[in-house]
C-alpha cells in the first residue's frame, strides 16, 4: 500500500513508479491477474477530523493497494 495525493495524476504516477522500482529489488512481482485498488480515507464531509487532516496536509490522500506475489508463483 502506498499513499498519493488524491486526483493528482502526477502524484499517482510517481507513487506507481516508486512501487515498481521497489518491487524490482525484491522477491516479488506485480500480480497481473489482479487489479490495483484504491481507497479514499475520511470521505465524510461532516467529519471534523477529516477537515483537520485536509487543512493540515493541504490535500486529500488516496491509498493505493498494489497486487504483488512471490516471483515464480
Amino acid at each position: 500500500m502506498a499513499v498519493s495525493i488524491d486526483e493528482d495524476d502526477e502524484s499517482i504516477r510517481k507513487v506507481q513508479d516508486k512501487i515498481c522500482q521497489w518491487i524490482e529489488g525484491t522477491n516479488f512481482e506485480l500480480d497481473k491477474n489482479r487489479s490495483f485498488m484504491f481507497n479514499m480515507p475520511y470521505l465524510d464531509e461532516e467529519n471534523v477530523y477529516q477537515q483537520d487532516i485536509e487543512k493540515g496536509l493541504g490535500y486529500r490522500q488516496m491509498q493505493r493497494y498494489v497486487p504483488i506475489k512471490l516471483k515464480g508463483i
